[in-house]
């Protein structure tokens, strides 16, 4: 808290048009860059941030600065970019707070690290669980070491690819087939381990964190992102709902998938009393049931 309090006028020292996002140390500098000026007006504030370090005798670690441009320009405006005089590396892809983000915003990178990491500690249970044979045990240990690695901050990088999904879910078909010693199809294997699909987990946490949203328990403000429908939409088929999304047209699989879009589909088709839960350890029971209950397309 000291930490946050000392480094409250961070954001200040850039100049408009530029952002600064925080998480404890951790710092990102982002803009827009249109013209040539942009990109002066970007080493503007690189200069302003070392200048703020240097003022408040808290140095950066320029070995873990990084430069990474994201865009779909074939030509772009090339630049060097310079922090406390040394050259700032420039890459396609970078690990910020546990997940790999590339320059083209795919997640493929991410989803085959994760996937990697999550076979790797699959086999160590393996190994060293051969004489175990409670599936209840080895359930518990496979949420918390390995499935825990296939949910994390999937908010984020839900996947929309079927390279992706059917990757993830690979990895629990093999999982739930070791754990029980049967060859019975998956979906009779996540019924007796109750397990949910990834994919139908993923949509769950994609909800509930609207949830959250919706009622201030994250503070992030929507009304610039995404909103709902009025009585006067007399083309929404549920217009009544004061609660039901709209879904803005999207023109890149990028923002087509990305949070806020595809939320509003998984939202929309959820009945009314669940979306005004009473808090939200009741919406996520509730929701859970109704995607077990119900084949749910989304």
């Amino acid at each position: 808290m000291l930490h946050n309090v000392f480094i409250s006028d961070f954001p200040e020292v850039v100049l408009p048009g530029s952002t600064i996002a925080l998480y404890a140390d951790d710092c990102k500098c982002s803009r827009i860059i249109d013209t040539a000026g942009d990109l002066e007006l970007f080493q503007q504030d690189l200069d302003s941030l070392h200048q703020w370090s240097v003022r408040n005798f808290m140095n950066f670690n320029v070995k873990k600065c990084k430069i990474m441009k994201i865009t779909k320009k074939i030509q772009l405006l090339t630049s060097s970019f310079f922090l406390e005089n040394s050259e700032l590396e420039e890459v396609k892809e970078f690990k910020d707070l546990g997940i790999i983000t590339n320059h083209h915003l795919s997640w493929n990178p991410h989803i085959d690290h994760i996937v990697s990491k999550a076979n790797r500690m699959l086999g160590l249970i393996k190994r060293t669980c051969k004489g175990l044979d409670d599936p209840k045990t080895l359930c518990t240990l496979y949420c918390s070491l390995v499935r825990s690695n296939l949910e994390y901050c999937s908010v984020v990088w839900s996947p929309y690819t079927k390279r992706n999904t059917d990757k993830l879910e690979r990895v629990q078909r093999r999982v739930t087939k070791f754990i029980l010693k049967s060859d019975d199809p998956c979906d009779i294997h996540l019924k007796k381990l109750n397990l949910m699909a990834l994919e139908k987990w993923r949509s769950l946490t994609d909800m509930t964190f609207l949830y959250k949203i919706l009622n201030g328990n994250t503070d992030i403000d929507i009304s610039k992102i995404t909103h709902f429908h009025s009585e006067a939409d007399r083309f929404s088929l549920r217009s009544k709902d004061f609660l039901t999304l709209k879904k803005k047209y999207a023109r890149t699989n990028v923002l087509k998938y990305s949070f806020f879009h595809r939320v509003t589909d998984h939202w929309n088709q959820l009945p009314f009393d669940i979306c005004v839960s009473d808090n939200v350890n009741i919406f996520k029971s509730t929701v859970k049931k109704f995607l077990s209950d119900f084949e749910v397309v989304f």
